[in-house]
C-alpha cells in the first residue's frame, strides 16, 4: 500500500467511467427537485409559452458546455474553470495567471453554496410538504449527508446510483405529463385550446420573467467536464454526454410542462403552479393521494440525483487546486481505495448550508444562483474565443466555432437583463451585485493564499501552462 505521503502528494484518478458516465452526471445534476419544481413555476409564469423561455435556456446552456467541453479536451485536467482560465492567461505574469485561475475556481466553488442550497430547500420543503414529518433544516442535513456518503464510496458506485434515481425521477415527469395530455388524470379531458390559442396568456413579460427559471431547468450540464481524468476517451465521451443530456431534459420538460398545462389552465389556476413545492399540489390535483406519493418520491429522486452528481463534480476543482498548490494541501487527499477526495466532498458539503441561514425561499435562491452562473458562462464564452486566438496551435479534439460562443454570449446578456423585469432595476441590481461579490471573494481568498505560498510551488502549479 502507499504511503499516506504519497496519496497525498501523487493522488490520481483512474480512467474507469465509460461513454455513458459524462450523460448521467449531466442529466443527473440538472433534473434536480428545484428543476421540478421550476418547471411547474415556468407555467404558472407564462403559460404554454414556458416553452420559448425552456429553448432559450437550452441554447444557453448547450453553447456553455459545450465552451466548456472543448476547453476541457484541449486541457483536460479535473480543475476546469481553474485551469482554462490559468492556460488562457499563461503568456501573464505566472503568479498573477494563477492568481486569477484560482481565484475564479474558488468563486466556482463557492457558487456551489447558493446553488445547492436552492435545490436543498427545494427538495426539503417537498419532504416535508408530502410526509409532514420533520422541518426543512432536518431534510436539508439528510439528504446532504445521503449524497455525501455516496460519493465517498467512489464514482463507479455513484453512478450506478445516479442511474436508478434518474429512471426514478424522469419516470414519474414523463408520466404525469401524458396522463394528462391524454385526459387519465382527476381533471378530465385536456384541452387542446390552452396550448394553442391561450399559448401566451401572460403575453412577452411571462415569457422574459420565465427566461431565469428557463435557463435553471439547464444549468449545470457542463459538470460532467471535471470527471475528465476519469472518463475513457473523454474527448468523444463528454461532447456525446452533455448533448445526450441536453436533449433528455428539453423533451421531459416540455412533455411534462404541455401535459399539465392542457389540464390545469395557468391562465386561470396560476396559483396552482407557484411555491416552494407545486409539484406536491399538481400531484395531488392529478391523481390524489397517489400523485402526492408518485410527487414526493420524484422529489426525493431528483434532489438526490443532482446532490450526488454534484458532489461528484464541484469538488474536483477544490482537489486540482489544491494537486498545485494552490490550495490547502490537504484537499488534495483521494482515498486509496475508492479514489474519492473526502476532505474535498466533505468541505463542499459545508458550503451548502451557509445560504440556508439567510433564505429558505428557493426561487430567490435559484435567482442568486442562476446570475452567478451566468456570469461564469460569460468568462468562460470569453476563455474559449481568447483562446482560439492565443492558443490556436493546441490540439483541439472538440471545437465549436467562435459565432456560436458570441451568440451564446448574446443570450446570456439577455437573460440577465431580465433581472430588471423579474425584480427592479434596485433589487435584480442588488442580485447581480451578490453574485459577483462570490466571485470577489473567491479571488480574495486565492490572493491571500497564494501570496503565502514559495516560489516552488508557484514554478510548479504553472508547469503545465500550455506555452511550456
Amino acid at each position: 500500500m502507499a504511503t499516506e505521503e504519497s496519496e497525498l502528494d501523487d493522488s490520481e484518478f483512474s480512467h474507469t467511467v465509460s461513454w455513458w458516465g459524462p450523460a448521467v452526471i449531466a442529466v443527473g445534476l440538472v433534473v434536480s427537485t428545484s428543476t421540478f419544481a421550476g418547471g411547474y413555476i415556468l407555467v404558472g409564469q407564462a403559460g404554454p409559452a414556458f416553452a420559448i423561455a425552456l429553448l432559450l435556456g437550452f441554447a444557453v446552456n448547450l453553447l456553455a458546455a459545450l465552451a466548456f467541453t472543448e476547453l476541457t479536451t484541449m486541457f483536460p485536467k479535473a480543475g476546469q474553470i481553474y485551469e482554462y482560465t490559468k492556460q488562457a492567461f499563461s503568456e501573464s505574469n505566472r503568479k498573477n495567471s494563477l492568481t486569477l485561475a484560482a481565484g475564479i475556481g474558488t468563486g466556482y466553488w463557492l457558487l456551489f453554496g447558493l446553488v445547492w442550497a436552492a435545490e436543498s430547500t427545494a427538495g426539503a420543503s417537498a419532504m416535508v410538504q408530502s410526509l409532514n414529518v420533520g422541518s426543512i433544516v432536518i431534510w436539508i442535513l439528510i439528504l446532504n449527508l445521503l449524497a455525501i456518503g455516496v460519493n465517498m464510496l467512489g464514482i463507479g458506485t455513484t453512478l450506478i446510483i445516479e442511474v436508478i434515481l434518474i429512471v426514478v425521477n424522469l419516470g414519474i415527469r414523463v408520466i404525469f405529463g401524458l396522463l394528462a395530455l391524454f385526459g387519465f388524470t382527476n381533471q378530465g379531458t385536456s384541452n387542446p385550446a390552452v396550448l394553442t390559442e391561450q399559448f401566451m396568456p401572460f403575453g412577452w413579460t411571462g415569457v422574459l420573467i420565465a427566461s431565469t427559471l428557463g435557463v435553471w431547468a439547464f444549468i449545470g450540464l457542463e459538470f460532467a467536464t471535471p470527471l475528465v481524468e476519469e472518463v475513457k476517451n473523454p474527448e468523444k465521451n463528454i461532447p456525446s454526454g452533455v448533448f445526450l443530456g441536453a436533449v433528455v431534459i428539453l423533451v421531459v420538460g416540455l412533455v411534462m410542462g404541455l401535459g399539465i398545462a392542457s389540464v390545469l389552465d395557468p391562465a386561470t389556476r396560476q396559483a396552482v403552479f407557484l411555491g416552494n413545492a407545486p409539484q406536491i399540489q399538481i400531484g395531488n390535483l392529478l391523481l390524489g393521494d397517489l400523485g402526492v406519493g408518485m410527487a414526493a418520491l420524484a422529489s426525493f429522486a431528483s434532489t438526490m440525483g443532482a446532490l450526488v452528481a454534484a458532489y461528484a463534480a464541484i469538488p474536483r476543482i477544490i482537489y486540482a487546486m489544491a494537486r498545485e498548490g494552490l490550495w490547502p494541501k490537504q484537499f488534495a487527499w483521494l482515498h486509496p481505495r475508492f479514489e474519492s477526495p473526502w476532505p474535498a466532498i466533505g468541505l463542499t458539503g459545508g458550503i451548502v448550508l451557509i445560504p440556508t441561514f439567510f433564505s429558505q425561499t428557493v426561487t430567490l435562491l435559484i435567482s442568486a444562483a442562476t446570475a452567478a452562473w451566468l456570469l461564469a458562462y460569460l468568462w468562460v464564452f470569453g476563455l474559449a474565443i481568447k483562446l482560439k486566438w492565443s492558443h490556436a496551435d493546441v490540439d483541439r479534439p472538440f471545437s465549436m466555432p467562435t459565432a456560436a460562443y458570441v451568440i451564446g454570449i448574446a443570450a446570456t446578456v439577455l437573460v440577465l437583463g431580465s433581472y430588471a423585469a423579474s425584480y427592479g432595476i434596485v433589487n435584480g441590481s442588488a442580485l447581480l451585485g451578490l453574485a459577483l461579490l462570490i466571485f470577489v471573494v473567491g479571488y480574495a481568498f486565492a490572493r491571500f493564499w497564494i501570496s503565502r505560498q514559495t516560489p516552488e510551488t508557484i514554478t510548479q502549479a504553472s508547469a503545465s501552462m500550455a506555452d511550456d
